[in-house]
């Protein structure tokens, strides 16, 4: 497993990332996936550190 850097505002960064997830050779870890009035029930997920991965909040 790599590791990307991220350095803010840099376009070539950006390119990079974009076409490395076009191509499927990363992909981000989503932990699970809440409606928007779950929203509190996610970020306490969050904020006690049991999220491996994003957390999708969806309206």
């Amino acid at each position: 497993m790599g590791m990307f850097a991220w350095r803010p505002n840099q376009r070539a960064d950006l390119d990079e990332l974009a076409a490395l997830l076009a191509s499927g050779a990363v992909r981000p870890v989503v932990d699970r996936c809440y409606g928007l009035a779950q929203a509190p029930e996610a970020f306490d997920r969050l904020a006690t550190g049991a999220a491996r991965g994003k957390l999708l909040i969806t309206p």
